[in-house]
């Protein structure tokens, strides 16, 4: 398949990502409304926005990679000017790995498979220990693929 039947456009990527995770974020809180906290909805934010875009952390030029080192790097200052080392050593391993990442896996490689949008999930679900937010990041993880024409990759 030629590079130009990709969708190559991350903003895209976001938009139908994002418009999908929506619909599906209203259909599975819609009868849990008084369950929402700020916190879910705080989550809920970040895992629309970051889920459709999380694929192309292995692509030198992804957007999502760019905020994740910026954001390293910036909590990165924090923790060494604050003085909390956990803080620091955190932030410094986040901006290295995502730095590093598209060094150590092939564009549209595994990170563009179904198996990496099922770990994906079960990442979310150990942070987030919520079944809904796993389904709708997982959802717009998945979305990117689809949207990738990479419907049924498994590696």
């Amino acid at each position: 398949m030629p590079y130009t039947s990709y969708m190559t456009d991350w903003k895209r990527h976001l938009a139908y990502g994002v418009g999908i995770e929506l619909v599906i974020t209203f259909g599975l809180f819609f009868y849990q409304f008084s369950q929402i906290t700020y916190i879910i909805i705080i989550q809920a934010l970040m895992i629309i926005l970051i889920s459709p875009l999380v694929m192309d952390l292995d692509h030198h030029n992804s957007k999502l990679r760019e905020i994740f080192v910026g954001g390293g790097l910036i909590g990165s200052l924090i923790g060494y000017y604050a003085k909390i080392q956990k803080v620091l050593s955190f932030s410094l391993t986040f901006a290295a790995v995502s730095f590093s990442i598209c060094y150590f896996f092939k564009h549209r490689g595994f990170i563009h498979s179904i198996p990496f949008v099922l770990i994906y999930g079960i990442g979310l679900y150990f942070l987030t220990k919520n079944i809904n937010l796993t389904l709708i990041g997982s959802v717009g993880c998945y979305s990117h693929l689809f949207f990738d024409k990479l419907y049924f990759k498994l590696w």
